[in-house]
Order: structure tokens, then C-alpha cells, then sequence
């Protein structure tokens, strides 16, 4: 069995107002730089869900690289076919 605390999983509080925070892709132009935290919205088990996920590449086509501290996973997206909110957390 994986001890879920020696990760450093973040979790977004659940009255968490993320409208409140900046959009992170406008018009199609990424905002953010490596190692900017994002709250992104993700599908998981029928539901949207929101993840804290961290930059760490910034690829001139347009993809972004991110790792999911609230999944411990990979994450990534581009900025023609985003989530439906990217928003910069940082």
C-alpha cells in the first residue's frame, strides 16, 4: 500500500473561488512560465474535478507540460485544445 502523505499532494480547498484567479491562455497565448502552478479543470470518474498542476515545459508548438500535484501524474495539454479552465494560481 503507497503512504499517500510522503507525497506532496495539493488539493484545492472545496470553497475555493477559482473564477477569482487569472485566466492562464488568452487568446490562444499561454501566460505562464516553468514552474507556475495552474489550477486546471480535469475529467475524472464521470465529474469535473480541479488540480493544482505545475509548469515545467513550455514548447514553442504551443504544448504545455505539467505535473499534477493533486494526481501525482503527467499532465499535458496545448493551447489550441486547453481544459476548459487553465488558471494561473501563483
Amino acid at each position: 500500500m503507497v503512504d499517500k502523505n510522503k507525497f506532496n499532494i495539493k488539493k484545492l480547498p472545496r470553497s475555493f473561488n477559482v473564477s477569482s484567479l487569472k485566466d492562464a491562455i488568452i487568446e490562444q497565448k499561454f501566460l505562464g512560465n516553468i514552474e507556475t502552478q495552474l489550477v486546471i479543470s480535469r475529467f475524472r470518474n464521470g465529474k469535473e474535478t480541479f488540480s493544482i498542476c505545475t509548469v515545467k515545459e513550455i514548447h514553442d508548438s504551443g504544448l504545455i507540460n505539467t505535473w499534477d500535484e493533486t494526481l501525482q501524474q503527467w499532465f499535458g495539454f496545448t493551447v489550441v485544445d486547453s481544459p476548459r479552465i487553465v488558471k494561473i494560481y501563483n
